[in-house]
């Protein structure tokens, strides 16, 4: 009896949280991981970043001594959860080096594409916008997020197929489950 209690407030808590995650995705909105740029544009992009930012950065985006990489685990980790217009405006406001600010608006956002191509984003059917407002509702994710609520869904379904210790080798539960326990949605 207590371990079914307990088995149905995890399931209350899994619940409630796959919830609570599918109003913060809804609320972040876009991601690079959505596709936020073109081809065309990450091709426009990358002989400006040849020419405004590859002495500093390396051709490969790697960095150099004085510039940081502008691909990696570092990159996406000082970026991760800020937005695409915090990253653009840090572009276009410092950048290039020997003449900050000096790069239009559509070429800042060509060079942002082409760094999100290096990346392995994906490819969009629109341009990425200039407009600093407009790219600052659009996340910078370190990793593609899995919604929870599918996840859940899918557990839920899988444990709902459960019946104890004579569960068949699908069910996640049937190798660790105690000898009385039963699936609560049965």
């Amino acid at each position: 009896m207590k371990f079914t209690v307990a088995i149905l407030a995890l399931a209350g808590t899994l619940a409630y949280g796959a919830l609570s995650t599918t109003n913060t995705v809804a609320a972040q909105g876009k991601s690079q991981w959505d596709g936020v740029y073109t081809e065309d544009q990450a091709k426009r992009g990358e002989p400006l970043y040849g020419q405004y930012c590859a002495s500093c950065h390396g051709p490969d985006l790697a960095g150099g001594e004085m510039a940081p990489g502008l691909t990696g685990g570092e990159f996406t980790s000082n970026w991760n959860d800020l937005s695409l217009g915090d990253l653009y405006e840090r572009i276009r406001i410092s950048m290039p080096q020997s003449a900050p600010g000096s790069l239009s608006r559509q070429q800042n956002s060509d060079i942002l594409a082409f760094i999100l191509r290096k990346m392995n984003m994906p490819v969009g059917q629109a341009e990425l916008s200039t407009s600093t407002d407009e790219l600052k509702g659009i996340k910078f994710l370190a990793a593609k997020s899995r919604k929870l609520t599918d996840r859940f869904l899918v557990e839920a379904r899988a444990t709902a197929r459960c019946s104890g210790p004579s569960a068949s080798a699908s069910c996640p539960a049937s190798s660790n489950a105690a000898p009385s326990w039963r699936c609560p949605w049965k």
